[in-house]
């Protein structure tokens, strides 16, 4: 737990609040509109102790819900614990992919060749305005912002390297880019956020030029693996990347949340 990226988020105001509880658990304190939630990572539900004193933090801070940060494995440790204490599942299920980074990234060189010259020359995250992109993911919903620049600041699992993370602009501003993130193998990556400019959603050129350019830095690092997620009723874009890439699904993830009212006493 004191690995988290949570225990490297520095900015503290009365909407985002890290939060150490006695056993040095890392959560992040939330309050929207009349809203206060406490906001948990998958790698810090280990045991029904850790929920213990999530729901003591919750008591001595009066937060009225505790909710996941992102989805959690469906089968995984973390969601049957939650589950088996009344949390319920908000939302719908994630698909999990995954490919091979040589193999995907030939299939890419190949549809843009088929395609014809489509290339956009690309930046990384070190080359771009940051605060963009955090507008961005926080505007979107896709990111808060403050998890967004604590991964940035972060060095272990979940930090966001950004000369990995392919930036794409035009004459009228941000057109699109990826964020990508490190996972427990070094040889892995996960493919967090991809982002394009709802211009040139209906053209294939930004898409297809920002997975080209990630997966070629992915190469570069001596990554050979990537995962992704969607959200198969909404995801239809990143659902036919799953397709053209050949990627291999490997499991389903869930957002979960109980509201409190009186039963923390």
């Amino acid at each position: 737990m004191r690995n988290s990226w949570f225990n490297c988020i520095t900015s503290k105001n009365g909407i985002v609040t890290p939060v150490l509880g006695g056993m040095g658990t890392a959560a992040l304190l939330c309050q929207q509109n009349d809203m206060i939630a406490l906001r948990i990572s998958e790698n810090v539900v280990t045991s029904t102790k850790v929920i213990d004193e999530l729901e003591i933090i919750a008591k001595h801070y009066k937060v009225n819900r505790i909710e996941t940060q992102g989805k959690f494995t469906s089968e995984g440790l973390a969601a049957r614990l939650l589950i088996k204490r009344g949390f319920s599942v908000v939302g719908p299920v994630s698909v999990h992919f995954k490919i091979e980074v040589a193999n995907a990234r030939e299939r890419l060189i190949h549809l843009q060749q088929r395609l014809g010259d489509c290339r956009l020359q690309t930046l990384d995250l070190c080359s771009y305005h940051i605060k963009s992109i955090a507008k961005v993911v926080h505007e979107e919903l896709i990111l808060d912002s403050f998890e967004f620049c604590a991964r940035l600041i972060h060095k272990g699992l979940g930090a966001i390297r950004p000369e990995e993370c392919p930036v794409i602009v035009d004459n009228k501003g941000l057109a699109g880019f990826i964020l990508t993130s490190l996972v427990s193998d070094p040889k892995a990556r996960e493919l967090m956020v991809r982002w394009v400019a709802p211009r040139h959603r209906r053209a294939a050129k930004v898409n297809l030029a920002l997975m080209l350019d990630c997966l070629s830095k992915a190469a570069a690092s001596k990554v050979t693996t990537a995962y992704f997620s969607a959200d198969p009723h909404r995801h239809n874009d990143t659902m036919r990347l799953a397709c053209v890439l050949q990627a291999e699904k490997y499991g389903e993830s869930v957002a979960l949340g109980r509201d409190l009212g009186r039963d923390l006493g």
